[in-house]
């Protein structure tokens, strides 16, 4: 049986994620289709499979939040669409700055990885 089509790009852009985590810096759409080979509008699904299952069942911190999109930022591609639903902008703005350190002060990336 087949994986569903995003499983195997969010095997491919986990790695890059981790990788600006431990450089402690952010990445865009186009900077994963570059390091993955892959186009960029097939990172929705993907980013939320990382978010939804592999993220929040690992316990690590939320690589997602790492991925800086162009626009403004819609609940559906938040790094918690359920938590962030309803917060003001500048409420949004600090948990987001808060997250992406948690994300940058994780000491076990590499394990995570394997």
């Amino acid at each position: 049986m087949a994986l569903p089509s995003h499983i195997p790009v969010a095997v491919k852009l986990f790695p890059h994620l981790v990788e600006c985590a431990k450089a402690g810096r952010r990445t865009t759409y186009d900077e994963m289709g570059k390091a993955c080979g892959l186009e960029t509008r097939m990172f929705s699904r993907p980013l939320a499979f990382i978010r939804d299952w592999v993220c929040a069942e690992h316990n690590l911190p939320p690589l997602a939040v790492l991925v800086e999109r162009k626009g403004t930022v819609a609940a559906a591609n938040r790094f918690d669409p359920v938590k962030c639903a309803d917060m003001s902008s500048a409420d949004y703005a600090a948990l987001e700055k808060e997250m992406i350190q948690k994300v940058y002060d994780y000491p076990s990336w590499d394990r995570a990885l394997s």
